[in-house]
């Protein structure tokens, strides 16, 4: 069980890393193009996200494929939340 929680982990890490991490330029983004152009970026990719996941995940889909998902999620919101 021990792994399972470890292997939870990491694959959650691949959401909250991308998205602190696009936060940052999110910001800079924000004075570029304005706040709801960015936003709107974010909320797009993040749906694009979930719509992925909630399409293609099954018990057998591949880590990596989920990874990607949670990542384009990730970064979605991390552009969300900047501004």
């Amino acid at each position: 069980i021990a792994r399972a929680a470890e292997r939870a982990g990491l694959l959650l890490s691949t959401l909250t890393i991308p998205m602190a991490l696009a936060s940052l330029p999110g910001a800079w983004l924000s004075g570029k193009i304005g706040f709801r152009n960015t936003t709107l970026s974010g909320i797009a990719l993040a749906i694009g996200g979930f719509a992925l996941s909630g399409s293609t995940w099954r018990a057998d889909t591949p880590e990596l494929l989920m990874s990607l998902h949670l990542t384009l999620i990730g970064v979605g919101l991390g552009l969300t939340i900047a501004p």
